[in-house]
């Protein structure tokens, strides 16, 4: 029996796929043109809300991971 396909890549695993600069597709996710998420454990805020699992995140959030730096 096969594996099922895997469900998530990661941003720099699909650079290599699709050869280009891990920070294009942080800007195709700026532009809106791809979404981002991250799987998160249970959390809980300072103010007691509870989050985890698969959340959504902004490309300018993760923008300064991949940015060139000076």
């Amino acid at each position: 029996m096969s594996l099922p396909p895997k469900p998530f890549h990661g941003i720099l695993e699909l650079a290599s796929r699709w050869q280009v600069d891990p920070l294009a597709i942080v800007g195709w996710a700026i532009e809106g043109r791809l979404s981002l998420s991250a799987a998160l454990p249970q959390l809980e805020t300072a103010d007691g809300c509870r989050i985890g699992g698969l959340l959504g995140v902004a490309g300018e959030d993760v923008f300064a991971l991949f940015a060139p730096r000076a």
